[in-house]
């Protein structure tokens, strides 16, 4: 039997501005999901907002690697990357990775105004 073909090679780049575009939209999406599952498990409306923004900021500080966090004694840093192709092959990133906690605040205002609508 032959030995399995080598793993695909990653290629990473930079492009701050279009990691700031990707970033701003990940952000919009887990607030619109977040606000939606907590809507349909009964949260009051009067507090739905600032769950959903609480929940969203924690989550997004864990991803950003913002948050503490250890395995076995060492740092983990999660770093945050968007793929160019569907093999997931061309990667693109931001030096220092990504601050999606930093948005939050201000998506979950643009979201539910724009839902008020």
């Amino acid at each position: 039997m032959p030995p399995p073909p080598p793993p695909p090679k990653i290629d990473i780049r930079v492009d701050v501005g279009r990691y700031e575009n990707h970033q701003l939209r990940l952000v919009s999406e887990l607030v619109r999901a977040i606000k939606n599952e907590l809507a349909q498990s009964g949260i009051p409306e009067e507090r739905l907002a600032d769950v959903t923004g609480d929940v969203a900021f924690a989550v997004a500080a864990i991803m950003d690697g913002s948050r503490v966090m250890h395995v076995k004694g060492q740092p983990l840093i999660p770093v945050v990357t968007f793929a160019d192709d569907a093999e997931r092959t061309q990667l693109f990133a931001r030096p220092g990775g990504s601050s999606m906690h930093e948005f939050v605040h201000a998506t979950v205002d643009d979201v539910f105004d724009d839902d008020a609508d």
